[in-house]
């Protein structure tokens, strides 16, 4: 956090004070690469086969990458490099998140069932 010097005008005697000043976080990557063979992303820790089954096509994903991804390579190249783009991998981790969030919620919202409430001693009966 950054502080600024600032100075009481009503009464020049009074001493000054820091005021916080909030700075920006810094700037998140557009896109990131696809981690090497045995390695994990440095954002979130994530193996290259993770990644290749939430941003390529395939059947555990129905055919529909949750993830986008772009491949940058040269004209005529059979390769490239694999890209992740990066607000798609954390809008995807944000909503994997929400629903996990809810699922807790309505758990513990659930009502409980009657031999729960039932005292011990009436159960053994």
């Amino acid at each position: 956090m950054n502080t600024t010097d600032t100075t009481d005008t009503t009464n020049p005697s009074a001493p000054r004070r820091r005021q916080p000043q909030l700075l920006t976080p810094p700037h998140s990557p557009v896109t990131f690469r696809l981690p090497d063979p045995g390695t994990t992303d440095p954002h979130w820790g994530c193996s290259r086969s993770w990644w290749n089954s939430k941003i390529l096509p395939c059947a555990s994903n129905g055919f529909k990458p949750p993830i986008r991804s772009i491949v940058d390579k040269k004209p005529a190249a059979v390769r490239g490099i694999r890209l992740i783009i990066f607000a798609s991998a954390k809008a995807y981790f944000e909503r994997l998140l929400r629903k996990q969030d809810e699922a807790v919620h309505l758990a513990n919202e659930r009502p409980k069932r009657h031999s729960d409430s039932i005292p011990e001693t009436q159960n053994a009966q």
